[in-house]
């Protein structure tokens, strides 16, 4: 257990934050759709813990469990995301579509945000990869989610060793395909605002792919 909060620690709680901004833009924009968001919001916190919102991680976090409790962060995020998507697609099936569309915009967010901070390059494929784990939610560091297959400036390929949304998914009885699909969106986004030299492909149900386009 760690004794004392270090740069892994606010690594990993800015990736819980990135992911509870989808939650929050998807809260906002099934409300304006009228299907309930706010209130479908607050039955999930309910049931599910509030999220982390704009509090500092000293602010929050507890010293005494400091990997105990960003493991929970993380549980609570992904079990709340998988609710309200779920929730709002039993509402509304073809919802699906805009919800894309939701997540892709917060991709392009992201990575016009990644690219702006401290002037962070993202001029080979490699360089996406790292940037695009600074933000994407894969469990805890010691989980070791994610092996590169190969990688070189031009392209990096990576495999998935093991799903750790599944769960959160099966929990509300939904599928996690759902999950994937949408993240997918996610990240085209965010690879195509860092860098629109290159591209973002599922080349298999566990295996991604960075790699420049075609000119």
């Amino acid at each position: 257990m760690s004794l004392f909060v270090g740069p892994i620690h606010h690594w990993l709680f800015n990736k819980i934050k990135t992911f509870e901004e989808i939650e929050k833009e998807v809260i906002r924009w099934a409300e304006a759709k009228g299907l309930e968001g706010e209130t479908l919001a607050k039955v999930i916190f309910e049931k599910y813990g509030t999220p982390i919102g704009d509090h500092a991680l000293e602010e929050v976090i507890d010293t005494g469990n400091i990997h105990g409790w960003l493991q929970q962060q993380i549980s609570r995020a992904e079990i709340r995301q998988s609710a309200l998507i779920s929730e709002i697609l039993n509402k509304d099936p073809k919802s699906i579509t805009e919800l894309g569309k939701i997540f892709r915009e917060e991709g392009v967010r992201t990575g016009k945000r990644f690219v702006q901070k401290e002037n962070n390059q993202a001029n080979t494929a490699e360089e996406l990869f790292e940037g695009l784990h600074d933000y994407l939610l894969e469990g805890m560091p010691c989980d070791r989610v994610t092996e590169v297959i190969h990688q070189k400036d031009t392209e990096v390929l990576w495999k998935t060793n093991q799903c750790l949304h599944e769960k959160y998914w099966e929990a509300v009885k939904s599928d996690v395909q759902i999950f994937y699909r949408l993240r997918d969106s996610w990240i085209k986004g965010f690879v195509k605002a860092a860098n629109a030299d290159f591209e973002f492909n599922r080349e298999a149900p566990l295996v991604q792919k960075i790699k420049r386009v075609e000119s």
